[in-house]
């Protein structure tokens, strides 16, 4: 198969063949398998390896557009398998961990001062890292960092919170 014509669009590129398809590949795959002019040879295997490729890398970029805002292991999952099959999710999963951009810890670290300055409790916080598919040990370690203080606080915010409503009701 033969490159017909390529067209860059953002970060991707809009590549049609001699078979009538036309792809649309990132330019990390471009540059990967050195793709730059048209009128370049690909045989059908290097074409499915490429289009291999190319799910990897939509599917990151997918994951880290995600990763904006933080979230859990299991909520960076669902999303990616919305869209990408299960093994293309494992590797984006598995790439996002080793660069540190996906950690369970960091994340139930952050889900608990959320949590804290809502006016949430500990048990509560526990049982919605759980249920988000966090370690039971993080979930533990974590859990320690929220103390009696901050447990007062918490409870004296809410209370204050509905003494407010309470007044603002009596006055309507």
């Amino acid at each position: 198969m033969e490159i017909l014509k390529i067209k860059k669009k953002g970060k991707k590129y809009q590549v049609e063949m001699t078979n009538e398809m036309v792809y649309l590949w990132h330019e990390d795959v471009m540059i990967k398998y050195q793709i730059f002019k048209p009128k370049m040879q690909i045989s059908e295997e290097k074409l499915q390896l490429i289009i291999k490729d190319n799910e990897f890398y939509l599917a990151f970029d997918k994951a880290l557009n995600y990763l904006n805002v933080m979230h859990s292991k299991r909520q960076v999952e669902n999303y990616l398998r919305k869209t990408f099959d299960y093994n293309i999710v494992k590797k984006v999963i598995n790439r996002l961990e080793e660069l540190n951009y996906l950690n369970e810890k960091e994340f139930a670290k952050a889900y608990l001062y959320e949590c804290f300055k809502n006016h949430k409790g500990p048990n509560l916080i526990k049982e919605n890292l759980i249920l988000e598919g966090i370690n039971r040990d993080i979930v533990e370690e974590i859990s320690a960092l929220y103390t009696d203080e901050m447990e007062k606080e918490a409870c004296n915010k809410a209370y204050l919170k509905q003494m407010n409503s309470y007044k603002k009701e009596s006055y309507n």
